[in-house]
């Protein structure tokens, strides 16, 4: 059970603000101003923009055909791999501070990088600073797909809060959730129950017969 004390009004903030392609750093400090800004309005619950940190590339195709990548495009996509922060790191640390000192639950999305891929990542931060989850987005969107990784049920993070639960779902991800739970009887999915079911599903992806497995976990769901 939640030791968390539940409130019935919150104020929040949605910021409508522009990431600065290719350079987090500034992305931060300008995360860091707006938090303060929303913060000072009342806010308790501050929602930025998907890719806030590190950019949505809209618009570049990174020198890419089918089967061939020019160098100008490896040189395009070397300069944004270096642009994603680690998770955690030094940047999300700071996210963390400026969360700690206004009191406020921040969500922002960030271009994570682990090794040599990118992930559009949603970060959950607390009032005391704490990241408290992530959520990779699981089913990029067409091209999306050439630049960013695929997350999975490891990462479907719910946070309690004492406004409620809190999670997040990307345009695919929404998609897969209403499928999944239309499957399901058609009674929504708790976030914690889709991401064990997601997990599930992910683990029996580099077994033999994928196709019963999978049907197996869907069955006991549906329960």
């Amino acid at each position: 059970m939640s030791s968390v004390v539940k409130e019935t009004r919150v104020r929040v903030a949605v910021a409508q603000a522009g990431s600065l392609p290719f350079q987090s750093e500034a992305c931060v400090d300008k995360a860091v101003r707006l938090i303060e800004e929303a913060a000072a309005a009342g806010a308790k619950v501050i929602v930025f923009p998907e890719a806030f940190i590190g950019g949505y590339p809209k618009g570049l195709n990174y020198g890419l055909v089918v089967g061939a990548r020019d160098a100008a495009g490896r040189e395009e996509f070397r300069l944004y791999l270096e642009a994603a922060i680690d998770v955690p790191g030094s940047l999300t640390r700071r996210l963390g501070e400026a969360a700690a000192a206004h009191g406020a639950y921040v969500v922002i999305g960030v271009i994570e990088r682990d090794g040599g891929t990118c992930y559009c990542t949603v970060l959950f931060f607390g009032p005391d600073g704490s990241l408290l989850g992530k959520h990779r987005k699981l089913m990029p969107t067409a091209l999306e797909r050439m630049i960013w990784g695929f997350g999975d049920g490891s990462t479907l993070t719910a946070v309690d809060s004492p406004y409620g639960h809190a999670d997040c779902a990307g345009a695919h991800d929404l998609g897969l959730r209403r499928r999944l739970d239309a499957y399901c009887g058609g009674q929504p999915l708790r976030p914690n129950r889709l991401g064990d079911l997601l997990g599930k599903l992910h683990a029996h992806a580099a077994d033999g017969d994928v196709r019963q497995k999978r049907r197996a976990v869907l069955r006991a769901h549906r329960r």
